[in-house]
């Protein structure tokens, strides 16, 4: 019992070091507590109800006969779309596109109202500037609805001045009746699907370099045997009594964000808060140990700092969010399961947006436990380098610059 508690206060000893080390550093206050909570403020209110509107687009009307008029006005009145220019021609049109004023374009061909009353099947086209890939894809459901609905309205004319009744009509129109659910995001919200991605991302980018920048510190600055003595020679407890201060303020940071998110602006969370805080929590020590066990494999300041921001970086494309993991490359989707994002985004998925239960997505849960063990593997070839590395003036010259770089 007395060694345990002799162990204890030898870490906290360690931490409150640390904690001085901190507080006395406006580095170490901008990386972890200023930064954080200005991206949390900054993504959270970034796209405002979530869901893009307004976006601009031009209707290019050759035909300017009632049935086109009537066209024009139905096109105006959807939601992600607004009409800003009725361009005389198609070159006005793509001038307005090359300028980057517009998303998209509806082009209504001459004689429109006349080949729809022949029924000889005027063609509309509509034009998708796909550079903006998000924007343009709002465009082009709107421009295909108003083209479906269009279709629609004009074999209905034909059929009951043919006398069908509207029976028979609905039949030969929709023979199908195709039924929508739009599961875990039924909003199609993209603040909801971002920021549960953006912000943990964010925060990880600060957890690995404050992580690596304050372990390599003590190699640049030649206090490593200071550090390892005030831990009784121990680098279990010198590591540990290090992350304490520094894990406590990041569970601070993701209490906030989980309120901020889940209590204050209502994210969907079918899991409950305090379960999602459990996986926040989590994957802040996963992001820790991944931290140490980087610098531990490298043992050089400049070269770690390079790679845990590259690896963070990385992170977001890995993940799953922006491109599906199973669409990958077999050796890409092997190598996705090394980054922590991965698993959150999967767990926060399973558990807050679907509210499947913790079984379903055990094993995202087991790798982020993995990443919290693996520092294990390292400690102790880590404890040798701190205690026998001598830092060259380039080395430290390089990776302040590394440092100011990656914060800018």
């Amino acid at each position: 019992m007395s060694g345990f508690v002799s162990r204890i206060k030898t870490t906290l000893r360690v931490s409150q070091r640390e904690t001085r080390r901190i507080f006395s550093s406006p580095l170490y206050v901008f990386c972890m507590i200023i930064a954080p909570v200005a991206c949390f403020v900054f993504f959270l209110t970034l796209m405002g109800r979530g869901v893009p509107t307004e976006l601009p687009v031009a209707i290019v009307d050759l035909d300017n006969s009632s049935n086109s008029r009537s066209l024009t006005r139905n096109i105006e009145s959807f939601q992600h779309t607004k009409v800003i220019a009725h361009c005389r021609d198609f070159s006005e049109m793509r001038d307005m596109m090359q300028r980057g004023k517009i998303y998209g374009a509806f082009l209504i061909p001459e004689n429109f109202s006349k080949d729809l009353q022949a029924q000889r099947q005027p063609t509309i086209s509509y034009y998708c500037n796909y550079s903006y890939f998000t924007a343009a894809s709002l465009a082009f459901q709107d421009f295909k609805t108003m083209s479906e609905l269009t279709g629609g309205a004009a074999t209905r004319s034909t059929l009951r001045a043919k006398g069908v009744d509207n029976e028979h009509t609905n039949a030969f129109l929709q023979p199908i009746v195709v039924e929508k659910h739009l599961i875990g995001n039924p909003w199609v919200n993209y603040s909801i699907y971002l920021n549960n991605v953006l912000v943990p991302a964010a925060m990880m980018i600060f957890i690995f370099l404050t992580t690596v920048y304050s372990i390599g510190v003590e190699l640049k600055d030649g206090t490593a045997r200071k550090w390892i003595l005030l831990a009784d020679n121990s680098i279990f407890k010198a590591v540990m009594g290090k992350l304490l201060p520094q894990t406590a303020i990041f569970f601070v940071l993701g209490t906030f964000y989980n309120f901020l998110m889940f209590g204050v602006m209502k994210y969907p969370c079918h899991c409950g808060i305090p379960a999602m805080l459990v996986m926040t929590y989590l994957f802040i020590l996963a992001s820790q140990g991944f931290g140490v066990f980087l610098i531990g494999l490298i043992p050089n300041f400049r070269f770690a700092m390079s790679m845990s921001s590259l690896w963070a970086i990385v992170s977001i494309s890995m993940s799953g969010f922006t491109f599906p993991v199973t669409s990958m490359q077999p050796s890409l989707k092997a190598l996705s399961v090394c980054f922590p994002l991965r698993h959150y985004f999967q767990i926060y998925a399973c558990r807050a947006l679907n509210g499947y239960p913790a079984f379903y997505c055990l094993d995202h849960i087991l790798f982020l436990l993995l990443f919290v063990l693996l520092p294990l593997t390292v400690l102790y070839s880590l404890k040798g380098v701190l205690l026998t590395y001598k830092y060259s003036v380039f080395e430290v010259l390089g990776a302040r610059k590394i440092a100011s770089t990656t914060l800018m």
